[in-house]
């Protein structure tokens, strides 16, 4: 990874602006490695896929925004910028993907260790949401089962997060009745 030179860089950027295609497509092909640096120098602890998908996504970024660059202005500035904000956008999508519910339902120890423990719990959950209301085990197979979160699952089946959230407390409750795990 070499160190990008606003001047060789800015001049890119401006004949790219003007459509010069090949001028474009050196400025990103200069840009690409560095911008894999850059994230891991501010976020070490991210993976070398989730590095490699913000360098894309700052790509993406500077491309749909290249109009509101001044040109007067230096350009590695406003390249950083972007990849800060992009950044800073992935680390929080990872950081609700990790941020689970915790109302002492815990999955890990309800299902015992062995597979066959687990194959058995699975069936005893399916045919426990089939016990439950039609949004609430909807809700609660998707955000439990599936992994989504509480905006996804909102979009997927065309509720409000609020909504969403209170399917999934309530059917969390009955779980654990169902489980007899009540507090």
């Amino acid at each position: 990874m070499g160190r990008l030179d606003e001047k060789s860089m800015a001049d890119l950027m401006r004949l790219g602006l003007t459509g010069n295609r090949a001028a474009y497509e050196d400025f990103f092909r200069q840009l690409a490695p560095s911008l894999e640096g850059m994230v891991a120098a501010i976020a070490p602890s991210l993976s070398p896929h989730d590095r490699q998908d913000v360098a894309q996504e700052v790509m993406l970024a500077i491309h749909r925004k290249r109009h509101t660059w001044q040109q007067t202005r230096p350009i590695l500035p406003w390249v950083y910028a972007i990849t800060r904000y992009r950044l800073i956008d992935r680390l929080r999508q990872l950081q609700r993907q990790r941020a689970r519910v915790d109302d002492g339902f815990d999955m890990e120890n309800m299902t015992g260790g062995t597979p066959a423990d687990k194959l058995i719990f699975r069936y005893e959950l399916e045919r426990a949401l089939k016990a439950l209301s039609g949004k609430t085990a909807t809700v609660l197979f998707a955000m439990g089962i599936e992994g989504k979160d509480v905006k996804q699952t909102s979009r997927d089946h065309g509720m409000t997060e609020n909504a969403v959230r209170l399917h999934f407390h309530r059917g969390l409750k009955k779980l654990r009745l169902l489980f007899g795990n009540a507090e």
